[in-house]
């Protein structure tokens, strides 16, 4: 079963956070778990909810988790962004003007690396999606 886990930047440091979802008429949250020996610690974090990315169930080449919004760069040097395209994961370039898809498996998750995301590192990639 693939794990479902959410990232987003927090509202009152705009630091990151993973956990659960939930949203609320307060405003958006993350739940994130903290377990201490036998007890289980959860904390509800309000989110920015422009920044909620969902973890596509994949690991890039150096076991680093892969969500929506990251921006990963290919074995052939190709930078694009992690977009979720109705069925199909993929990661969208700008090339020669042109966007182009390329769908990611789970056997190719091996050829990419997250060198950023769409939020902290917007410069990495032109927003095409």
């Amino acid at each position: 079963m693939r794990e479902i886990l959410f990232r987003a930047k927090r509202k009152n440091n705009r630091g990151w956070i993973c956990g659960s979802f939930v949203k609320k008429v307060s405003g958006v949250y993350i739940i994130s778990e903290s377990i201490t020996g036998c007890i289980a610690d959860y904390t509800e974090h309000e989110v920015d909810p422009e920044t909620v990315c969902q973890y596509t169930g994949l690991t890039d080449k150096n076991g680093r988790k892969i969500f929506e919004g990251d921006i990963v760069k290919s074995d052939l040097d190709k930078i694009g962004k992690i977009v979720y395209n109705e069925s199909h994961l993929a990661y969208l370039i700008l090339e020669n003007s042109e966007m182009k898809y390329y769908y990611i498996q789970e056997c190719d998750s091996g050829h990419i690396e997250v060198v950023g995301n769409i939020f902290d590192n917007p410069e990495l990639v032109e927003d095409n999606a």
